[in-house]
């Protein structure tokens, strides 16, 4: 029979674990970052399981029934203060419902912000994992061993693609949906062909001695007997790329879609029913989702809590009359050793996971786009124009002139673009123009023809270096990641230099969004509020911040606006009202949101009356009349329209128009036809005109939330600089051609012709490296020697640090081949760029770095990049 010690000591062990692998990474596959971090908590945990062992049986030694009392507290604490996740947080608690049901209810989610608020939200994620059933004698087998998980929040549908038909066993690997273009980039470079149809062509007519060293092809168990035309063969081509150091890209053929799967599995002689293979996927993706948190302050709250817990075991009506002896209160005294010491070790790990959420991220992919006529250089326009990027960035003139259907719905998700059309019969040669002199020079009719240096690799930086004091003749930059990522990344480059911000954050609508909006309220009060800490931080002393929410979320941001900002601070609750067709018989129609208007600072900041006056009413103005120069002017008698009438004396009406109120019914909810971008959340450009030209001046505008790029493309057109965030796939798909036809000239909108934009421009767009990226390199080996240091003393992102010879030099390239060390810099140290070209970058104080000679006794500052923690200096 097992002894009570033992089973206690079972007990708590299982429960312990969970902090580290939580009951979501014990099941947690796929290639991922997360992956690696199961790994790196089960080695921790291994590493601590016998210290803490050690110590109990050094405090307890020889007192069983004193051992096994202690095992089923610890037990009963950590397993009620460790989430399904592995955080540290109210879980399973009784206690606290005890000490502040009079104040918080479960029943309200919003009452949980309470607890939340010390945790820092990472993202929303179904757990899928592998799994096998039987319906009606077939077996289905999913395996989730290569799903990429996602980096941040956004919104992805999961795949099936069939690779292997066993009998009556059906095979399927399990991916997310990738519908961008972008996956086959690296297979243009390779194979140096432009469409991903030619590459898919390529691949078909090379499928049996197809050979490159960086190219794999997994064929699976696919028949390709079914697939002998171009057209067939092109569906069952699946682009994976890996970020090794080799950029090796995966080709995998699989079948997916109903009917494709459907069809294939007919001409293997299996008659699969539709509705048994569509019910098959409806049971796997059945799987739970879940919050990742990662806690702010582990040790202090674990420490406070179980203060508490102690408290209430000593102190409630069972114990009151208890006497206790000495061997009881030492005890109680071990325990409470005992407990703290594995605090520590909770929260060593929880404070690592924190350090990598928050240390600076490096700036990958980065490139330009500029209008021609921003170079004042000819010889250069000329190379541009003869190079062999030049035919690329035609073919993409040609694309974003070209409307998009979805294939799927035949929905037109982007209409043609008239501003491109020139590319269908382009000739080059008319580019420069050439006197009877014979001096050339550009002509005037494509100076705002947008070039992006994605196409001019071999050209980037001489197309660069043509500029002095380059950050500050950017009009914009675009940045694709996570936002507390991205803010948390620019905070020291741009805080304090924002005039305005302007935001539309999801909020648990249930719409058809590209991001994740089903939030509980405790979790969306997390993320704002963290966001708008760190937008207070951004904004200049004359700056505000402009939150767009509707009714169901409009009253929390107002309340997290109040704390972070201040009551004095707020300015207005802006109500667009606009029409909509409706049909609900039970209420009156809903047809406004609400936008919260706050200032940094109340007694400072900008507000451009005269810009965003509105034209008075016909009814008002005819209730005026002329004085004798002629003007219009109103006096007793005359209507009211937004004014703050004199009664007593004649005054002249403003010929800017009225008054702006807060409350606008003159522009409508949907953008119009030549807006529109094909994006379900998709706001006017008068909306975001009224708000900018209203509340900026020529500082920059940002909106974190960028959506389809409403806010940086009416900021360009308004001659504001402008920074974007959108962490979506539709960052390629939607926000960068819509910035590109901007810069073209936009001419068929509304703004474009009240803004006198007459196009033109030189934007910045980078991706940011993402919490998952650095989890998925960071290296974290077991220590031999002081166990408790195998986080301190790990290697992390050391792959940096290279020792040649007496010198110790650093090779960013080595961890991101795509690397800008440049941005990266700047961005850390807060230092703008002056000139950069392929060798070096010279920032705005005079401070240089040449990229291929960086030495770590003079770039010791990087630390925080690639070794993080509390010794971190």
């Amino acid at each position: 029979m097992e002894s009570t010690v033992y089973v206690a000591k079972q007990r708590f062990f299982s429960a312990l674990s969970n902090t580290f692998l939580g009951e979501v990474g014990t099941a947690i596959e796929g290639s991922s970052g997360y992956t690696n971090l199961m790994s790196i908590r089960n080695e921790y945990f291994k590493k601590i399981k016998p210290l803490i062992e050690e110590t109990i049986d050094n405090e307890f030694e020889g007192r069983e029934q004193s051992t096994s009392d202690l095992y089923n507290k610890l037990y009963t604490f950590f397993d009620s203060y460790l989430n399904e996740t592995g955080t540290p947080f109210y879980n399973k608690t009784q206690l606290h419902k005890n000490l502040y049901e009079k104040v918080y209810s479960d029943r309200e989610d919003l009452a949980l912000f309470w607890k939340t608020q010390r945790l820092h939200y990472v993202k929303t994620e179904a757990t899928y994992t592998s799994l096998k059933f039987d319906i009606n004698n077939y077996k289905f087998e999913f395996d989730a061993s290569e799903l990429d998980h996602q980096k941040n929040n956004e919104k992805k549908e999961i795949e099936f693609h069939l690779y292997e038909v066993e009998g009556n066993i059906l095979k399927f690997k399990v991916i997310y949906k990738d519908g961008s273009a972008k996956k086959y980039e690296r297979l243009k470079r390779y194979l140096v062909l432009n469409k991903p149809d030619d590459i898919k062509d390529y691949i078909f007519n090379n499928i049996e001695n197809f050979e490159h060293p960086n190219i794999k092809i997994e064929k699976n168990s696919i028949n390709l007997k079914h697939f002998s035309s171009k057209t067939a063969f092109r569906k069952i081509i699946n682009v994976k790329n890996i970020d090794d150091f080799l950029e090796t890209v995966i080709i995998s053929l699989t079948v997916s879609g109903i009917e494709d799967i459907l069809d294939y599995l007919r001409k293997e002689s299996l008659e699969v029913e539709e509705e048994l293979l569509k019910e098959a996927f409806r049971i796997y993706k059945k799987q739970k989702e879940v919050d990742y948190f990662i806690h702010k302050d582990a040790s202090s709250f674990l420490k406070e809590q179980f203060n508490q817990y102690i408290y209430d075991y000593l102190f409630n009506d069972r114990e009151l009359n208890t006497l206790w002896d000495q061997d009881r209160i030492s005890d109680i005294q071990k325990l409470k050793k005992v407990a703290n010491e594995i605090i520590d070790y909770v929260a060593m790990f929880e404070d690592e996971l924190r350090e990598i959420w928050l240390k600076p991220k490096f700036v990958l992919n980065s490139d330009y786009v500029l209008t021609l006529g921003k170079l004042n250089n000819i010889e250069l326009i000329e190379k541009i124009v003869n190079s062999a990027g030049f035919d690329k960035q035609i073919n993409e003139w040609k694309e974003l002139h070209a409307p998009i259907v979805d294939v799927d719905s035949n929905r037109t998700i982007k209409r043609e673009w008239k501003e491109f059309e020139f590319a269908l019969s382009f000739d080059k040669k008319e580019i420069i123009f050439i006197d009877e002199n014979g001096t050339k020079s550009l002509n005037e009719n494509f100076k705002n023809l947008p070039i992006d240096t994605r196409y001019f690799k071999e050209l980037k930086y001489e197309i660069i270096s043509n500029f002095d004091n380059i950050d500050s003749q950017l009009d914009g930059v675009l940045i694709k990641s996570e936002n507390y990522q991205a803010l948390n990344s620019i905070l020291r480059k741009y805080g304090g230099e924002i005039e305005l911000i302007y935001i539309d954050p999801p909020f648990n609508t249930g719409e058809d969004f590209d991001y994740k909006d089903n939030y509980q309220d405790s979790t969306w009060l997390t993320i704002m509020n963290e966001r708008l800490e760190l937008s207070h931080e951004l904004l200049a002393e004359n700056g505000s911040l402009f939150l767009h929410l509707g009714e169901d979320a409009s009253y929390y941001g107002r309340v997290l606006l109040n704390k972070i900002f201040g009551k004095d601070s707020y300015l207005n609750n802006i109500i667009w009202s606009y029409t909509l067709i409706g049909g609900n018989a039970k209420k009156w129609e809903r047809n406004h949101e609400y936008i919260t208007w706050f200032a940094k600072d109340p007694q400072n900041y900008i507000f451009n009356k005269d810009l965003v006056r509105q034209p008075y009413s016909e009814k008002f103005l005819a209730s005026l009349r002329k004085n004798e120069d002629g003007e219009l002017v109103y006096s007793r008698g005359a209507g009211r329209d937004g004014e703050r009438l004199n009664r007593k004396k004649e005054s002249k009406i403003h010929p800017l128009g009225k008054a702006p109120s807060d409350v606008w019914t003159d522009i409508p909810y949907m953008p119009p036809q030549t807006e529109s971008m094909g994006f379900g959340t998709q706001k006017p450009e008068e909306l975001l005109y009224r708000m900018i030209a209203g509340a900026s001046n020529k500082g920059y505008v940002m909106d974190f939330f960028t959506g389809s790029g409403t806010t940086v493309s009416v900021a360009h057109k308004l001659g504001r600089k402008w920074i974007g965030v959108e962490m979506g796939e539709h960052f390629y798909r939607v926000v960068l051609p819509r910035l590109k036809k901007v810069l073209i000239g936009d001419e068929r909108t509304k703004i474009t012709e009240k803004a006198k934009y007459k196009g033109g421009g030189f934007f910045k767009y980078y991706e940011l490296e993402q919490y998952e990226d650095v989890l998925r390199k960071a290296k974290y080996q077991p220590v031999d020697t002081n166990n408790a240091n195998i986080l301190y003393n790990s290697e992390k992102l050391l792959d940096a640090i290279k020792v040649e010879q007496d010198r110790v030099m650093v090779e960013l390239e080595q961890l991101y081949p795509n690397i800008d060390i440049a941005e990266t810099v700047s961005n850390l140290t807060g230092k703008k760029i002056r000139n950069l070209n392929g060798k070096q970058v010279t920032f705005a104080d005079g401070s240089q770095i040449e990229f291929n000679n960086m030495s770590w006794e003079d770039h010791m500052y990087l630390r925080a990049l690639i070794w993080w923690g509390k010794e971190n200096g």
